[in-house]
């Protein structure tokens, strides 16, 4: 008798788990974020890359000291004044795409165009990684 119960409320459950695709997806948000204005779609947003950062090879270079003054102690110190950050293939066509005019959504047509069902599923995996730059302080993601 209650293992029918359970049985009964698993089906239940199964049956009322959706699966939305990435096209349902953006006309959902659409809806939400009609309703509800303070809810924001990472989707629309534009990424703005920090300045002073350079590029050795499979490498970004990010300075550790915020200022002139504390890399030229640091130095005499012979003390790092940069931290070094290894990006993958995927991570250096992010990066090249950042440019401050392009939104999220962009990014990722373009990054699926470039390397194809390799990068799927790719807002997902996107947005981690805008998340794990954006607490580096590497990015700023700002509203249109």
């Amino acid at each position: 008798m209650i293992s029918d119960r359970v049985g009964h409320f698993k089906k239940l459950y199964k049956d009322a788990k959706i699966q939305v695709d990435e096209e349902d997806r953006e006309q959902i948000m659409e809806e939400a974020s009609k309703r509800d204005p303070r809810i924001l779609n990472l989707l629309d947003m534009k990424v703005v890359k920090r300045g002073g950062l350079e590029r050795e090879g499979d490498f970004l270079l990010v300075p550790m000291y915020g200022s002139e003054k504390g890399e030229k102690i640091a130095s005499t110190m012979r003390l790092k004044t940069r931290r070094r950050i290894r990006l993958d293939a995927y991570g250096w066509s992010v990066w090249d795409l950042i440019d401050g005019k392009r939104d999220v959504r962009q990014i990722g047509k373009e990054l699926r165009e470039e390397h194809g069902e390799e990068v799927e599923p790719i807002y997902p995996r996107l947005s981690k990684f805008l998340a794990y730059l954006d607490s580096l302080k590497l990015i700023k993601i700002k509203k249109k």
